[in-house]
């Protein structure tokens, strides 16, 4: 239920973001169908960077074990073809990752 919690807060942010920059939510939205995969394709990029960024600093990591735990954590979020899932199981698990050591 972690998980959900955590996806139910970002998404809560979200929206509130999005009232604050678009002056509205994505119920009201009259962008067009090619507008709304053009969003989708941008935020989708997004996620390609960032775990692409991540993937360059395990290098990083002093850690091998850590960095490995890590980068088997990107390819899951790499193959998933539920992206948002995998983006809050990296961050979840990173979270945990962080508090026991």
């Amino acid at each position: 239920m972690e998980i959900a919690n955590k996806a139910k807060a970002i998404i809560d942010a979200q929206v509130q973001k999005g009232l604050y920059k678009y002056g509205t939510t994505l119920d009201n939205n009259p962008a067009d169908i090619h507008e709304r995969i053009d969003h989708i394709c941008e935020e989708l990029a997004d996620g390609l960077q960032y775990a692409i960024w991540i993937k360059r600093e395990i290098k990083e990591i002093k850690s091998e074990a850590y960095a490995q735990a890590l980068y088997d954590l990107i390819e899951r979020f790499d193959n998933d073809t539920n992206i948002t899932n995998a983006a809050l199981v990296l961050q979840n698990e990173y979270h945990q990752k962080i508090n026991y050591e």
